[in-house]
């Protein structure tokens, strides 16, 4: 249709809002009787959900992820997603580890054998003190400027964390005899578990 064919100069009638929100609530109502009704279809044969039930009781030991592309799931014991993690970040050349390390008298010590507390203590110490600068810098910017404390607040740094690695396995590259597990098919599930 075509705006013309409208006469927008056109005041509408005015509908008390009790009357609005009486038909807001009917129309919920309705909506909700619809989905109770409705029920989920479990698809699953009892062989599936056992093994479905199998990996929830071992997801301590176990990760779980997507691949690369295609989004397949990826079950793998936790031993050996580290090892893959380890064998990327030693194969690429792109990465360095750089030890813990505390400074004493004025000068950078390694820690002999961190925990993963310690170690996070550490980094998130080291992120706070360059958020805490990056700020005060800006601060005195935006002072000497005088850009006021709108624009001060705007581009404060907050609650900053470091970015996490992961690793997504690409499951196309992967040949049968790698994984260790024979040919299957897959389909989706659908599971009230």
């Amino acid at each position: 249709m075509v705006a013309e064919n409208y006469n927008l100069t056109e005041k509408l009638p005015l509908v008390p809002i009790s009357t609005i929100e009486d038909s807001l609530k009917q129309l919920s109502l309705y909506i909700m009787k619809l989905f109770s009704k409705s029920k989920l279809s479990f698809n699953m044969t009892p062989i599936e959900a056992k093994g479905l039930k199998s990996l929830k009781e071992k997801r301590d030991h176990l990760h779980f992820s997507v691949s690369d592309k295609g989004g397949d799931f990826v079950v793998m014991e936790k031993p050996q997603h580290q090892q893959v993690t380890e064998q990327h970040l030693t194969s690429t050349g792109v990465y360095k580890f750089i030890p813990p390390t505390r400074k004493r008298n004025g000068e950078l010590c390694p820690i002999a054998n961190p925990t993963d507390t310690s170690y996070n203590r550490q980094i998130n110490g080291v992120v706070d003190q360059l958020e805490t600068g990056a700020n005060s810098l800006w601060t005195t910017i935006c002072n000497r400027r005088n850009l006021g404390s709108d624009m001060v607040e705007f581009f404060k740094s907050h609650n900053t964390r470091l970015p996490t690695m992961y690793v997504l396995l690409k499951t196309q590259k992967f040949q049968v005899s790698d994984i260790r597990k024979k040919q299957t098919s897959w389909r989706n599930v659908k599971s009230d578990l």
